[in-house]
Formats: C-alpha cells, sequence, structure tokens
C-alpha cells in the first residue's frame, strides 16, 4: 500500500497526531509521499506533553543494571573478572564478530566460550583474526568423530593478567550414545598465581545422578565452578543433582540465563572461599544463553560504598528527582508532585483495607482443599524470611498465589501436584491400603494407570484437610522448604520424685508435621488446651528410674518441643472424628490471644493464632455434609476474617469454637 499525506491548502485541518497518524499507515518509506511539508503540520496533544514533563520530573528511569566497567570495589585494578558463555558455535551466526566487538564483554579479564563446535580442521591462525581484541590461550575441542562441544579459553587485551595463569588442566568424560562412544561433559581447569583454582564445566544435556557423581569427583577441590551444567533449579530432580555439586560449595549466581525463561548456567563457589564477589549476567545477540560473569576482589579488597548504594537500589532515592518548591504552589511542577503524593496515598490507603484472597471452588468439592492454601498462605504472608531463590516447585507455586493480585485463585494445580505424589507414592513405596490418602484410602492397585483413572475430577470429590497436611510430609523430599516451615519434633522425659532426676524416653526424636491431640471432654479455651497437653506433668505410678535410682517409685512425664526458640510455626490438630458409626465431636474450644509453651528450663515461649480451619455441617459413618471454612488473621490489618471459597471474606470478632486446625506463630 502506498500513502500520499497532502497538508497544503488555505486552512489544513491537521488534528494533534494527525501526521504521525499519516505515517505510520505504511510500513517502508518508499511507500510514502509528500506533497510538502511544514513543521507546522506535527501537532501533538497538549495534555500529553504536560504528562511527558510531569514524568520527566517525577520519575526519570536509572538504569540498575551493573556493567563490567562500572567499579564494584574500593581497588578496582585488585580483582578478577571472568566470564562465561553458552555460544551454540562460535562460527556461525555472527558469534565471532559479536563477542570480539561486545564493549562491555572485553572489559573481562577472561571469558570461557563453551559449545564451539570446532574441529582439527579449524586453525587456531584463523581464530586469531576474527577473534582480534582478545588473545587464544587454550582451546579444547572433542574429538569423537562429532562437531559438538568444545571450550576455549580468551584473555581480553584490554587486561594486563594473562600471566596470572600458571597451570591449565583439561578433562572430558565419555558416555555410549547412539552406538557411539561421546564426549558428553568438558571441564577446563585454571590455576592462578594466588592458588585459587577455577573450573569451567561444560554438560551437553542434562545429566544422570552416574552422570552427576562421576563429575564431581573432579570439580569437589575447585575454589570456584562456571559453566552450563544443564540443571534447572525449577525441576525438583534437577535440584536434587545439584544439591551433589554444592555439598562444600554455594550456588551465587540466581538469574535466568537463557532465553526460555530458566537458569542452566551457575556459578558454584566454595563454602570457605573468604573473597568478596559479585556476579551477574548478561544478554547476548547471537546465541540463547547469557553470558554469566563473576568479579573476584583480590588481596582483601572490598565491595565499595558507591556499588552498596548502587546494587541496594532504593525506589524513592533513584526514580524521584529532589523537588525544592520556588514557586507559590501552582507551577506545573509542583501541581504534578501533590497528585503523585496523593496518588501514593490513596494506594497506602486502600492497602490497609480490609482485602483477602479468595479460591475459587469449580468443582464444589474442594473446600478442604480451600481452607488448607488459606492456610498455607497465611504462614507465607506473616513469615519472617521473604527469600525466593533456590526452593522447590511447590515452594514458588505458592509464592506465586500468595503475591497474585487477582482476588479469587484457583487451588486445582495444588491439588493435581499432591494427587499425582500420592499415586507415585503407592506405587513406589508399596503402601498398604489403610495408609494411603485422599480418596486413593482402602484401594488395593497399585498400578500407577488404575490409580490414575481414579484421579477424575469428577471422583476425587470432597477430602478430609488433615490428609492435604501429610501428603505434603510423605513427600516431603520433593518441597522440603515448604514441610519445614511446620515441622516439629516432640521429645518426652520423666522426672522422678525419689531422686529428683530427669529420664529421657525418646531420645532419637524424629520431625513430625503437626501435632495431633485428642478433643478434650469438656468445654475449655485453646491456652488450658495446650497447658493441659504440654506444660503440667502427667502422673506415672508405679515407674521404675531405670537411668538413675532404680526404684520403682512415681514420676512426672513430660512433652516438650524440641528446638522451640527456633520455632516460628506450628500446627495443631485437634481429633474430632470419632466412633463407630463416624461422628464428630463439637466441645467447644475457645481461641486465646496467645498460648505459652514451656521449655525444658520452664521459661515460656508465646504463640499466636493466625488460622484456624473449621467444619460446618456433620459426620455420622460414610454420610458427612458440610462445609470447611478458615478463620484468618490478615497480616496488613491484623483483622481476623472469615474465608469460605470465593464468597467475600468478611470480619469476625470472635474466631470460630469449632476449630479443628490451628496454625500458630511465634510471637
Amino acid at each position: 500500500m502506498q500513502v500520499i499525506i497532502n497538508f497544503s491548502g488555505k486552512k489544513p485541518r491537521i488534528p494533534a497526531g494527525g501526521f504521525y497518524t499519516a505515517i505510520s499507515r505504511v510500513k517502508t518509506g518508499k511507500d510514502l509521499y509528500l506533497t510538502d511539508f511544514s513543521q507546522d503540520y506535527v501537532k501533538a496533544n497538549s495534555f500529553v506533553e504536560t504528562k511527558l514533563n510531569a514524568m520527566k520530573i517525577c520519575s526519570p528511569y536509572n538504569f540498575k543494571k551493573i556493567y563490567l566497567d562500572f567499579p564494584v570495589f574500593n581497588d578496582p585494578d585488585n580483582e578478577l573478572k571472568i566470564g562465561y558463555v553458552n555460544i551454540n558455535s562460535v562460527l556461525e551466526g555472527k558469534s565471532d564478530e559479536l563477542l570480539n566487538n561486545d564493549e562491555n564483554l572485553l572489559n573481562l579479564d577472561f571469558l570461557v566460550v563453551a559449545d564451539t563446535r570446532l574441529t582439527e580442521k579449524t586453525k587456531t591462525d584463523m581464530l586469531v583474526d576474527k577473534f582480534s581484541n582478545w588473545r587464544i590461550l587454550q582451546r579444547f575441542d572433542v574429538d569423537d568423530g562429532s562437531e559438538h562441544m568444545g571450550l576455549m579459553l580468551l584473555a581480553s587485551l584490554k587486561s594486563n593478567k594473562d600471566h596470572l595463569i600458571v597451570d591449565l588442566s583439561k578433562k572430558k568424560w565419555h558416555k555410549v550414545q547412539k552406538q557411539k562412544n561421546m564426549v558428553f561433559a568438558q571441564l577446563l581447569s585454571v590455576k592462578f598465581a594466588n592458588d585459587k583454582e577455577f573450573g569451567f564445566v561444560y554438560i551437553r544435556e542434562t545429566p544422570t545422578l552416574s552422570d552427576v557423581d562421576k563429575i564431581f569427583k573432579d570439580i569437589k577441590d575447585l575454589d570456584v565452578v562456571m559453566g552450563d551444567f544443564n540443571l534447572n533449579m525449577d525441576k525438583d530432580e534437577d535440584k536434587r543433582k545439584m544439591d551433589k555439586f554444592l555439598t562444600n560449595k554455594e550456588r551465587i549466581l540466581h538469574e535466568l540465563t537463557t532465553a526460555r525463561n530458566n537458569q542452566l548456567d551457575h556459578i558454584l563457589i566454595s563454602k570457605g572461599l573468604k573473597q568478596e564477589q559479585y556476579c551477574t549476567s548478561f544478554n547476548n545477540f547471537t546465541t540463547d544463553h547469557r553470558v554469566i560473569t563473576l568479579r573476584l576482589a583480590q588481596e582483601g579488597n572490598k565491595l565499595s560504598e558507591k556499588f552498596h548504594d548502587k546494587i541496594n537500589f532504593n525506589r524513592d532515592l533513584y526514580t524521584k528527582v529532589p523537588f525544592t518548591d520556588t514557586s507559590d504552589g501552582n507551577s506545573l511542577e509542583m501541581k504534578t508532585v501533590k497528585r503523585k503524593i496523593q496518588f501514593e496515598q490513596n494506594v497506602n490507603l486502600k492497602k490497609q483495607r480490609i482485602q483477602f484472597r479468595s479460591f475459587a471452588n469449580p468443582d464444589m468439592e474442594s473446600c478442604w482443599l480451600n481452607s488448607c492454601m488459606q492456610l498455607m498462605l497465611c504462614a507465607f504472608d506473616h513469615m519472617r524470611n521473604q527469600e525466593t531463590e533456590d526452593k522447590s516447585h511447590l515452594w514458588k507455586i505458592l509464592w506465586n498465589m500468595k503475591t497474585m493480585e487477582s482476588c479469587s485463585l484457583n487451588p486445582l494445580p495444588i491439588r493435581d501436584i499432591l494427587i499425582q505424589r500420592e499415586q507415585e507414592r503407592i506405587v513406589e513405596e508399596n503402601v498398604v491400603p489403610q495408609n494411603r490418602l485422599f480418596h486413593f484410602s482402602g484401594t488395593q492397585t497399585t498400578d500407577l494407570r488404575s490409580l490414575k483413572s481414579l484421579s477424575e475430577s469428577s471422583k476425587i470429590g470432597q477430602q478430609d484437610c488433615k490428609d492435604f497436611f501429610v501428603s505434603l510430609w510423605e513427600s516431603c523430599h520433593f518441597w522440603p522448604d515448604v514441610c519445614s516451615l511446620f515441622s516439629i519434633s516432640i521429645f518426652k522425659f520423666t522426672t522422678c520424685l525419689s531422686c529428683g532426676s530427669d529420664s529421657l524416653q525418646n531420645s532419637n526424636t524424629t520431625a513430625e508435621p503437626f501435632l495431633f491431640l485428642e478433643c478434650p471432654k469438656e468445654d475449655m479455651n485453646m491456652n488450658d488446651f495446650v497447658n493441659e497437653h504440654f506444660n503440667e506433668p502427667n502422673r506415672v505410678k508405679e515407674w521404675r528410674h531405670e537411668d538413675g535410682c532404680g526404684k520403682r517409685t512415681e514420676g512426672n512425664n513430660f512433652q516438650r518441643l524440641k528446638n522451640i526458640d527456633n520455632q516460628e510455626f506450628f500446627i495443631l490438630m485437634v481429633k474430632r472424628i470419632k466412633g463407630e458409626p463416624l461422628t464428630i465431636d463439637r466441645t467447644k474450644l475457645e481461641v486465646t490471644p496467645t498460648i505459652a509453651l514451656k521449655k525444658t528450663e520452664n521459661s515460656s515461649v508465646k504463640f499466636k493464632p493466625i488460622a484456624v480451619i473449621h467444619h460446618d455441617g456433620y459426620v455420622h459413618g460414610n454420610d458427612t455434609r458440610g462445609h470447611y471454612m478458615a478463620d484468618i488473621l490478615d497480616h496488613s490489618s491484623n483483622q481476623w476474617l472469615r474465608t469460605s471459597d470465593d464468597a467475600k471474606p468478611r470480619s469476625i470478632n470472635s474466631v470460630s469454637n469449632q476449630g479443628y486446625i490451628f496454625l500458630y506463630k511465634k510471637i
């Protein structure tokens, strides 16, 4: 399509933005024709100009990215700058040209290029011409008959530190693939004059556990390891493999490093390495991997105050220009600032109002799940540690739910994860029918396909909230971070009334997912209930003190929570389902503002309730009718709210006295 623009005439009608609209009707300049041109044809909407000026005043953008020429240490000359990139063939897609002319990367001391795909046919002299801004220190090609893999060590001509390298060594691992003995991993080790040894790894595809064991033996003693491990930390199986590499190291780079929005490239550093460091990654335009970089301090060098100011980004400091009012308060600038302040005040006011998430119940059978989700996310709201790095897949899903702005969330992804794990657990551990969870309880089959057929949405039905937490615990190794939020250990001891010494009954305490107590026989409050079970002793008669005086006497039996000082949360469940046929116990348990749990030295630690799951309805044998709800203490408003599926949470003055599952947080 071709366009002719003609605004000529005695009184041309040129609306604001009209010229831009006209020229944007074509994609290429050769299709655009102007009969004439005047600057008067270009008109902007006055309101747009006003907003642009306001934005320049109030919200100028400051780049946070720290490039390699920015000094991060007090002594800029006393550091090592090392990079690594999977290039996906160094001689294709102008990779050589882009690497050679990347002004940012040329500030590195050394760059390791992986997946070069070079063979003996490619002469180093030819590469020297292509990498004219670098020195080629080492090539590590693969000689298994395939054009794949390969490492290359480069030193920037801007750097003068290649003399620090005192030793280089190579290692490669083979395995049979496609009936060929092929290289699947490479290691280039570089030893520096300061006795620090770096390793650069390239693993061609996701390694097996056996592969990981082989590679670990050769990298475990290295100070720093950088490379493409082909391990995605969002996958639990890959995370368990990485944990092997992290036996004596820590992972310090936590950024997406591929175009597929995952991290396959990692930087591992020895736990005993004391030097200060900074790592990050940079985009490049020739591969689907980012360049990962490490800047390591030398000889006691420290990160500078200027660097700390830049990396500890303060929005108020860096995105708002300090404004001094020299006007009468009616200038455009002052009005803009006032509007911005008013807007922020309104936003903060809205945040203070009672707003809380709800959960959809699409199958009308998920109130049990929704109540459990309310409790879980309540813990996330209240927890002290807000770190999200190096977390399990389940943790990340929960965290995303916590941060979602949508009021009504879909709980089914969580249900499906737990159902799938229970299916696999039944098969893997040959779980007996009575110990199976959810709708699998009592089933006989150990065939995975048959178990999956039982898990169609229409057949799962209403479940017991307790099974939610038990299922988390039974597969704890898949999401240990989630389970550790609530795990508790109970130990019991008896004080001899004859000699006064203690006898520990279960020295090998094991972690449990929750406390499970019998429902009291009469109405009482939670403080008295907990005090009865944990603070006051249970008198035992005709007891022999085997570890002390040896007398048959009486003793006071106590139970305590182990490491209670480190316990941020714990879950308490009350056994309300009883008898044959099954009925629900409606004894009242009044929720008190706090409970106190004694330590071994009789001092107390106080906890407050922040979530209570309760059931409205009845249970009689196999006939269960009713509805699970959760009372939640909103973290932002400190207001108790009653949640019920996707109904709007409502403010309540008192928490249900029919509590089944209680979540407590240490004060």
